[in-house]
């Protein structure tokens, strides 16, 4: 009957509505999606997935000024699912180039979820700050005033603004430099600095991008620098990109309770989340059309 068909409707409206809002709540939703049940059935979470939790919470707040704030729902936002996904996905690209680098010998970077969160507020962040946050003067190491930084913060930072791909400056450009550099001292030993930045220039082997410096490529190379998380904000079509790394010795980077991912793990993790949350929205806007046929005819 009628009333029937009606409330077929307004179920799958009500469907598709949680359905958009799973998706608009981003990252957020995907670490809320690691969870493991105690003996009472109530979801428990491990350090390392609360952090990440907080750490959203905390910067897509009101105690963050909303210039540098997180927008959950933004698609351009760091925390959306599409800029999540090509985030992971450009990070396997960055570690294969560590891992196969001849100037330094290197284990496979993993992924936390802290570390994730940490790169995802941070790109918001320095997409207006045009510079690191940790070193901004304003904005330094914005957190809750009864949580110590270092529960947070990460060991270090890569950033770059406007790269389709960071790492074709962080690695390639800055490695030819490096390599340069290197091979030029051994010919050249008491090359002053002077010397050795003149010649790069003269054959074209400069870091131009990054200022002269090395520091991006040598981070990246960091046989410490194991824990890592990479984000996108793409505001404006305009990429900002920051990678946060921690390192295996830092005993706030990864507590006891918690696991590190290999980057195919943590991809094959969120990409079971995403694609349960867009099929759920499939369903729901199939079932909305099926019931409002039916209410039709």
């Amino acid at each position: 009957n009628i009333e029937d068909a009606k409330l077929k409707v307004e179920e799958a409206q009500a469907a598709l509505v949680e359905a958009d809002e799973e998706i608009a709540s981003g990252v957020l939703g995907f670490y809320r999606s690691q969870y493991g049940v105690n003996e009472y059935g109530e979801k428990v979470y491990t350090s390392d997935v609360s952090r990440a939790i907080d750490i959203i919470n905390y910067y897509s707040s009101e105690s963050v000024p909303e210039e540098i704030g997180t927008v959950l729902g933004d698609s351009n936002d760091a925390t959306s699912l599409e800029n999540m996904k090509k985030s992971l996905e450009i990070l396997k690209k960055g570690n294969s180039l560590r891992v196969n680098d001849e100037n330094f010998e290197c284990s496979d970077w993993l992924v936390t979820n802290k570390a994730m969160a940490n790169a995802q507020v941070s790109a918001n962040a320095e997409n207006v700050i045009n510079g690191h946050r940790s070193r901004d003067m304003e904005y330094n190491y914005l957190h809750p005033s009864n949580i110590n930084k270092t529960e947070w913060g990460t060991n270090a930072e890569n950033a770059a603004w406007g790269w389709e791909d960071p790492y074709d400056g962080w690695y390639k450009e800055e490695k030819t430099y490096y390599d340069f550099r290197k091979e030029y001292k051994a010919s050249n030993p008491t090359a002053t600095e002077e010397e050795i930045v003149n010649a790069a220039k003269q054959e074209g082997k400069y870091a131009y991008i990054s200022g002269g410096t090395t520091g991006h490529y040598v981070a990246m190379e960091n046989k410490y620098l194991v824990y890592t998380g990479l984000a996108i904000n793409s505001e404006d079509g305009f990429n900002n990109y920051t990678q946060e790394f921690d390192k295996t010795t830092n005993a706030n980077a990864l507590k006891q309770d918690s696991k590190a991912y290999t980057i195919e793990e943590y991809y094959s993790m969120f990409m079971t989340y995403y694609n349960e949350v867009y099929a759920k929205k499939e369903a729901a806007r199939n079932a909305l059309e099926k019931a409002q046929a039916n209410l039709a005819s």
